[in-house]
């Protein structure tokens, strides 16, 4: 502000400098819509850093190498939160965690990550992978994500790079070498989103062997085999996307629209009905009716092997869908099963 004040004073004091102030109210104004484009990924990355906590399947998991022997309970699970320790870090801003693997991103921008058993080259301790003096990824991170057997990162070029299995990606990814015993993988991006380009990734979102990039400019591109192509339906600029192990969602920068695909099976698109669907579709009615505004969401992982019916089982929920509002609600849409599914105190759920 007392820069851009300065130059608007010093313009009009000198006819010759006014075309400068106007270029310099352009520039900020610019500024100010392309950070609402990425709304979510920006408010992610500004959260103040904090202690990572964990719960779960404690025996032979994620947390093994975690955890005091009096957070674990007798079946080998730790049911309360337990603060996971990590050695010397200025506190984590970013936690992304698949059914074999983890990733958490400290405020320096360093990635660290682990996985169960060892598989492909996964340590059952923390690996930090320190991006200013790693020759395998070039600058510090701002984003991390984990697949099934893979963890992907995100740099401030809007590079993206991925460490373990990501065989099933093919020709879009380049090998840079291995990292500790893990192989390390360059995503090869497409012209539009090409690191130190017009348009850049910001954030990333894997579930399963799904990717999900979404850009500056808030455009959502989804990673497969056959190529690296925005979604399709959506013509506004995204600010946040989610993917679960059986659907995906996005929701856009105004929080006006949100669009949902996959398996919607279990009601968990929020559309009032059960369906399927290839590609995004618009489910942002709810929400505008109401007069709400959508702050963020989330698609839920596990469960793969839900049941179809009325009164699911502990291990048989379908996938659902959380949406939180800017008013501090949170939506729930999917398998409903309070005894099983919803904590059972009182946060405030509308639906």
């Amino acid at each position: 502000p007392a820069f851009i004040s300065s130059q608007r004073l010093s313009a009009l004091s000198d006819s010759s400098k006014v075309g400068t102030a106007h270029l310099v109210e352009v520039c900020v104004c610019v500024c100010v819509c392309v950070s609402r484009h990425t709304m979510a990924s920006t408010l992610r990355r500004s959260t103040k850093p904090g202690q990572l906590y964990g719960c779960g399947m404690a025996k032979a998991g994620l947390l093994q190498s975690f955890l005091a022997p009096g957070a674990v309970d007798a079946e080998g699970d730790c049911c309360f939160p337990a603060k996971l320790k990590m050695g010397t870090t200025d506190g984590f801003v970013r936690v992304s965690c698949d059914m074999n693997t983890f990733a958490a991103l400290d405020s320096r921008g360093d990635v660290w990550f682990w996985g169960i058993n060892d598989r492909c080259g996964f340590s059952s301790a923390p690996t930090r992978l320190c991006a200013q003096s790693s020759h395998k990824v070039a600058g510090k991170c701002i984003d991390c994500s984990t697949g099934l057997d893979f963890v992907t990162s995100v740099t401030e070029a809007g590079e993206v790079y991925l460490f373990g299995k990501c065989s099933h990606l093919g020709k879009h990814v380049e090998s840079v070498g291995t990292f500790g015993k893990l192989e390390c993988w360059r995503l090869v991006l497409p012209s539009a989103i090409a690191a130190n380009g017009d348009d850049k990734v910001v954030m990333c979102e894997a579930c399963a062997k799904d990717i999900v990039l979404l850009s500056q400019r808030g455009v959502p591109f989804a990673v497969t085999g056959d190529g690296i192509r925005p979604l399709p339906n959506i013509s506004v600029p995204v600010g946040v996307v989610s993917l679960g192990s059986l659907s995906g969602a996005a929701a856009a920068a105004d929080g006006q629209s949100m669009w949902v695909w996959g398996d919607g099976l279990s009601g968990n698109f929020g559309v009032g009905k059960r369906m399927c669907s290839k590609e995004p579709l618009e489910a942002g009615e709810f929400f505008r009716s109401r007069g709400l505004t959508i702050a963020d969401v989330k698609c839920t992982r596990g469960q793969p092997g839900c049941k179809r019916s009325e009164k699911p089982k502990p291990g048989e929920e379908g996938p659902r869908m959380h949406v939180v509002t800017t008013d501090g609600s949170l939506y729930i849409a999917g398998t409903r099963s309070v005894k099983h599914c919803l904590p059972r105190v009182s946060v405030g759920l509308r639906s």
